[in-house]
């Protein structure tokens, strides 16, 4: 089990929600941990992809791949922004979001996780979008 102080929050960014790997492997990944425990309490899951989509149809996508008990309202919580990855200005939309996300878990100590399930070749766009902002 995580243990955690009650004023800490946890954003974890999946960067190429949309894909297949996400879908298959790093959403289900998440809600095991959740599931175990082993995610802090206080957290929120935003996806973030190419493909312009309304939350619903995200949602919807991911279903087949999370049946477990529970899952529902792990789908529930989840969020999803849609940007290229090579737009500086979307960046900054996404860490609005991201902020946007912080504030409303009422707590100071804020920490994020960027998971990238993304071909190799843009990595180093990516991070460098990540970074300036």
């Amino acid at each position: 089990k995580v243990k955690q102080h009650q004023e800490e929050h946890l954003t974890v960014v999946v960067l190429g929600a949309s894909g297949d790997l996400a879908k298959k492997k790093t959403y289900p990944a998440l809600f095991g941990l959740e599931r175990r425990g082993l995610l802090p309490k206080n957290n929120a899951i935003l996806g973030y992809a190419r493909t312009q989509m309304e939350l619903p149809e995200f949602k919807d996508r991911l279903k087949p791949f999370l049946t477990s008990p529970g899952a529902d309202a792990f789908i529930e919580r989840l969020d999803y922004f849609a940007g290229p990855y090579d737009d500086v200005d979307k960046f900054a939309a996404l860490n609005a979001k991201i902020e946007e996300i912080e504030a409303k878990s009422g707590v100071t100590v804020c920490h994020r996780l960027f998971y990238l399930a993304l071909p190799p070749s843009i990595f180093a766009m990516v991070a460098a979008g990540i970074n300036t902002h």
